[in-house]
């Protein structure tokens, strides 16, 4: 099917290459289709090319490139893809270092249950890194992370048990 035009099957099969599913690891072959797919317009494929462009699995580094897969993707609503947009605006991977834009993209991904967008979230609340500081957000974002198994979130959320940061203070839940 993917040789055949299907977009969703090119970029499965681009998946399959480069996590070695059913067939050997061979990133450039999972870059070949992941390229074949977005030429179609799928919006999972062009966040999968993000990360490649980002990593340089199967083609050079390139942090622009893969701000632009990225860019594409979330603004087709993929959560990974609002996740790593933000990460790089956080960053300033291919792209001036923007707070409260990554916070948005953060916001984005993680209203939509993405895990490590929760927990960056809870951290930028707790902080004021592109949000106002609010302790009470920053609760709700790292409770809805640690819900997902998010460890990091887990120990963040401690923190504000420990020292009552949007929370009542409760040494037996910080630990």
């Amino acid at each position: 099917a993917a040789d055949q035009g299907h977009a969703r099957a090119q970029a499965y099969l681009g998946q399959c290459y480069r996590f070695g599913k059913g067939t050997p690891v061979d990133h450039v072959k999972a870059v070949h289709y992941f390229h074949r797919a977005v030429d179609k317009g799928h919006s999972g494929a062009q966040a999968c090319l993000g990360d490649c462009y980002r990593s340089g699995e199967g083609t050079p580094e390139d942090h622009v490139k893969a701000v632009h897969y990225y860019r594409f993707a979330a603004d087709q609503g993929v959560p990974e893809a609002q996740a790593c947009l933000g990460t790089c605006y956080r960053l300033g991977e291919g792209i001036p270092e923007d707070l409260v834009k990554a916070a948005q993209y953060c916001r984005l991904a993680a209203d939509q249950g993405h895990a490590r967008a929760q927990a960056y979230l809870g951290q930028c609340y707790r902080f004021g890194k592109g949000t106002p500081v609010d302790h009470v957000k920053a609760v709700h974002y790292f409770h809805r992370a640690v819900d997902k198994g998010h460890s990091g979130a887990q120990a963040c959320l401690g923190d504000c048990y420990r020292f009552g940061e949007g929370t009542a203070e409760d040494h037996v839940k910080a630990v």
